[in-house]
């Protein structure tokens, strides 16, 4: 009897990418809680990357990264914003912002001359 045909072959082993890792300038507490909701723990490495490119591009610009992340973990989101660009959650009743303190204040302060209140 052939011994050769009851010998089986080893498999080809597959080389697996490494595991992501959280760069050590990102809080990995903040991270992890941003990571917890359903949606994210499906988050692909690439999509991982994603997020640690944006949040080093706005390191890099100087917009507090590590408040967007807590921002994040914190309110549930799905996705990054920058800390003074956060999607508006716990509006005063009324859905309505005092109009001194609308987004648009700024600009509006400047074409009508202060007028805006």
């Amino acid at each position: 009897m052939n011994h050769q045909l009851n010998r089986k072959e080893p498999k080809d082993k597959r080389v697996t990418a490494p595991a992501f890792v959280v760069p050590d300038w990102i809080n990995r507490t903040h991270w992890d809680a941003w990571h917890s909701c359903a949606k994210r723990k499906k988050a692909t490495d690439a999509q991982k990357q994603m997020a640690v490119d944006k949040l080093d591009a706005w390191r890099r610009d100087g917009v507090d990264h590590a408040a967007a992340l807590e921002n994040a973990a914190i309110a549930g989101w799905q996705g990054l914003f920058k800390p003074d660009m956060a999607p508006e959650s716990g509006r005063r009743s009324g859905g309505r912002q005092p109009a001194n303190s609308h987004k648009h204040a700024g600009a509006a302060a400047a074409i009508f001359d202060g007028v805006w209140e």
